[in-house]
């Protein structure tokens, strides 16, 4: 199964709202994990609720993430994709594209 980004659009219904694929399961779970134990808390908010409407400062800490010496190569791929389909998004949730 993969794991997809989407806005509010997706809410009504709308395929549009649908931004696309950002991880498969396993690699969200790792994506997860890398968060634990770190000072990413709007990241961990997202997780955990699968929604947030603080896009900007999610992306600032995925970037840092992303970016960070100690983050693995496939979940700093994850933060990067994850991050990308969220530029320009006021609202972003996290599915699996079927609920």
């Amino acid at each position: 199964m993969s794991m997809e980004l989407a806005n509010e659009k997706w809410l009504g219904h709308l395929p549009t709202g649908l931004l696309g694929q950002f991880a498969s399961t396993q690699g969200y779970n790792d994506l997860i994990a890398a968060v634990k134990g770190k000072k990413y808390p709007t990241l961990k908010a997202l997780f955990k609720s699968g929604v947030t409407g603080d896009v900007k400062v999610a992306r600032k800490e995925l970037k840092l993430l992303a970016d960070a010496d100690d983050t693995d190569a496939d979940v700093a791929s994850t933060a990067t994709a994850l991050r990308d389909l969220a530029d320009g998004q006021e609202i972003i949730i996290i599915t699996n594209g079927a609920n």
